[in-house]
């Protein structure tokens, strides 16, 4: 869950970076609240709630249809690409 939550995050500001940026995730709270099950298609909904100089921080939810499996706040810097 914690790996699309953030490939969500990426993809939100991901055309908004400069082509020798990138980002990566320093803090994480996630709320794992109901399994998925084999096979389901679930989705990451990733909202940019605040921007301070290079860090950013996210709130996001995944479901299943119209169940909330889990919630997390992310907190992603920008930084130069390598």
């Amino acid at each position: 869950m914690l790996m699309l939550i953030e490939q969500g995050c990426y993809r939100a500001v991901a055309s908004l970076l400069y082509p020798d940026q990138t980002v990566v995730g320093y803090q994480f709270n996630i709320k794992h609240l109901v399994p998925a099950g084999v096979g389901d298609r679930v989705t990451a909904r990733c909202t940019l709630t605040d921007v301070i100089y290079n860090r950013l921080e996210f709130s996001a939810q995944v479901q299943h249809k119209d169940t909330i499996l889990g919630t997390a706040q992310l907190y992603l810097a920008v930084v130069a690409a390598p």
